[in-house]
C-alpha cells in the first residue's frame, strides 16, 4: 500500500497500485466505481479480473504482459466490452511499503475520440459538433502530407486557429511526424508525445494517435494528457519520498542502537567490573573486619544506584514512561527538566488550555517528542534567555452543529535563529523527522525563523483525522 491515499482519490481517474505478480494492492474512489465492485472485493484480486479487457485471457492480455516483462510501451488503448468503453492505460512505476518495487495502473476515459475514429467523423457533422465540445483535437493529413481538417475543444488550448493552420504542412505544427509518414502507412499507427507552450506561458503535454483512414490519409486524435502526467509525477515524488524515508528510519534506528550499544558498554558495563572487582577483593581477603565488609557493602550499593540512574535515563530516552503514568502535561515538565535549561538561566514559559490529557496516546507522544527535539535544539544551539511554549485543544461547535476538535502547539526563543540554508540539521531526529511526525498524523507544521531572530515553531493537528483508527 501507498502512504498518502487521499492523494490517489484526487485523481479523477480509475488509479490501481498492483504488485509484480498482478494483485491489487490499493484502488482509488474512481478504480472502485469502475469496477462496480467494494473495495474488499478488490483488493489482493488479480489486476486482469477487474481492470483488464475481460474478452482476453490473462496469458494474451498486453497489459498483464507489461506487468511481467516491463517492455515498452507504457501506454495501451484498452477496449472494455462489457462497458463499451476505451481507456488510454499508462504504467508507471511506485515503491509499496514493504520496500518492494510495483507499478501504478491508469486509465483515462477516451471512450469519445475512439467512437468519432471509427465513424469517419470526417463525414458526420453531428460529430463534428461533439468534437468542438471535448477536449481533443481531431486532424486529418492528406497524402501530400498537408492538414485538410482539424476540429476540437483543445486546440484553444494550444493556440491553434483552424482558419490558419489547414492546408499547411503537418509536420510545422507535429514536428514528430518529419519523415514518418512511409512509415505510419506501412505500419497503420503512430503514437508520440509532445510539449506545447502557449503564448500566455502555459504548458500541456498531448498524447497523439495517427491511423491510417483510407486513400492515403492520416487521421487521428490529440489527448491532453497534462493532468494525468502531473498525477504520475506527484505520485513518483511520493514514492522517492517514501523511499527517502525509509532510508532515514533505518539510520535513526542504527543510530539508536548504537548509542543504547554504547551506554551498556560505558556505564552498566564498568559498573558490572566494579561489582565485580569488589565481590573478588571480598572472597579473597583474609582476616577482614567488620568495617572492611561495610564499605564493601557501601561500595556496591553506590554502583547499583548508578546502574540504575543509567538503566532508568537509557529507558527514559526509549519512552517517556512519565507520559503513561502521569499524563502529557507531567511528561513536558519532566522534559524541560531534563533538558538542563534551567541550570543555565533561560526562562522557560509553560502555558497549557484544554483537555489534551484525553487526547490519543500517539498524539500525545508526537506532541512530547516535538517538545523533547525542539528543547534539545535550543539547548544545543540557540543561546536564548526565554523560551515559550504554548498548547492547546479547541473545540469548536459549528452552525451546522458538526463539531471541530484540533490541538495546537508553539514554541518559540529569542536565540540567535537560523538561515533558511541550515534548517535541514543532523542531530536528533531533526526538522525533516519533525514534519514526518506531523504529517503522519494529517497535520500541519511549519518552522520560521531568520538570523538573530529566534526560532518559531507551530503545528496544528485535527485530533478527529489524527485518532481514526
Amino acid at each position: 500500500m501507498l502512504h498518502n491515499p487521499f492523494q490517489m482519490d484526487s485523481i479523477p481517474y480509475p488509479v490501481i497500485i498492483i504488485d509484480h505478480s498482478g494483485k491489487i494492492i490499493q484502488v482509488n474512489k474512481e478504480a472502485i466505481a469502475f469496477a462496480g465492485m467494494k473495495e474488499s472485493v478488490l483488493l489482493n484480486a488479480t489486476v486482469h479480473k477487474f481492470f483488464h479487457s475481460n474478452k482476453l485471457l490473462e496469458a494474451d492480455c498486453p497489459l498483464c504482459n507489461y506487468i511481467k516483462y516491463q517492455k515498452a510501451p507504457a501506454f495501451y488503448d484498452t477496449y472494455y466490452e462489457d462497458k463499451k468503453i476505451w481507456h488510454k492505460v499508462s504504467f508507471s512505476p511506485v515503491i509499496l511499503d514493504n520496500g518492494k518495487d510495483g507499478f501504478l495502473q491508469m486509465g483515462v476515459d477516451i471512450a469519445e475520440p475512439i467512437s468519432v475514429m471509427r465513424k469517419r467523423v470526417e463525414h458526420d457533422k453531428s460529430i463534428r459538433s461533439l468534437l468542438r465540445k471535448i477536449p481533443v483535437i481531431y486532424y486529418r493529413v492528406d497524402q501530400h502530407e498537408m492538414i485538410q481538417e482539424m476540429v476540437g475543444a483543445a486546440l484553444s488550448k494550444l493556440d491553434l486557429n483552424v482558419d490558419v493552420q489547414t492546408g499547411v504542412p503537418a509536420t510545422d505544427i507535429f514536428h514528430d511526424l518529419t519523415g514518418k509518414y512511409e512509415m505510419i502507412m506501412r505500419h497503420g499507427q503512430y503514437f508520440f508525445e509532445s510539449q506545447h507552450a502557449t503564448s500566455q506561458g502555459k504548458l500541456w503535454l498531448m498524447h497523439y494517435i495517427f491511423r491510417t483512414s483510407g486513400n492515403n490519409e492520416l487521421a487521428g486524435f490529440a489527448l491532453d494528457v497534462t493532468s494525468m502526467k502531473r498525477a504520475q509525477r506527484a505520485m513518483l515524488k511520493l514514492s522517492i519520498d517514501k523511499r527517502n524515508l525509509a532510508r532515514r528510519m533505518l539510520q535513526v534506528q542504527e543510530d539508536v542502537r548504537h548509542e543504547i550499544a554504547r551506554e551498556l558498554h560505558d556505564e552498566i558495563g564498568q559498573s558490572l567490573t566494579a561489582v565485580r572487582v569488589i565481590a573478588s577483593a571480598m572472597s579473597g581477603a583474609t582476616n577482614v573486619t567488620t568495617d572492611f565488609y561495610q564499605q564493601s557493602a557501601t561500595s556496591i550499593s553506590d554502583v547499583a544506584d548508578k546502574m540504575y540512574d543509567s538503566a532508568h535515563e537509557l529507558m527514559y530516552r526509549l519512552h517517556p514512561v512519565v507520559l503513561d503514568t502521569l499524563g502529557l502535561e507531567a511528561a513536558i515538565q519532566s522534559c524541560i527538566h531534563a533538558s538542563g535549561l534551567h541550570h543555565t538561566d533561560v526562562d522557560i514559559k509553560l502555558d497549557i488550555a484544554g483537555e489534551v490529557e484525553t487526547m490519543d496516546q500517539l498524539v500525545q507522544l508526537t506532541i512530547y517528542r516535538i517538545v523533547q527535539e525542539s528543547l534539545t535544539n535550543i539547548a544545543k544551539y540557540a543561546k536564548a534567555s526565554k523560551v515559550q511554549i504554548k498548547m492547546q485543544r479547541k473545540k469548536i461547535l459549528n452552525e451546522s452543529a458538526a463539531s471541530s476538535d484540533f490541538f495546537e502547539l508553539e514554541i518559540s526563543d529569542n536565540g540567535i535563529g537560523f538561515s533558511e540554508d541550515k534548517k535541514q540539521n543532523k542531530h536528533g531526529m531533526g526538522i525533516f523527522g519533525l514534519h514526518e511526525r506531523v504529517e503522519a498524523l494529517g497535520g500541519v507544521i511549519n518552522i520560521s525563523s531568520r538570523d538573530g531572530a529566534g526560532v518559531s515553531l507551530f503545528v496544528r493537528i485535527n485530533l478527529k483525522i489524527a485518532e481514526i483508527d
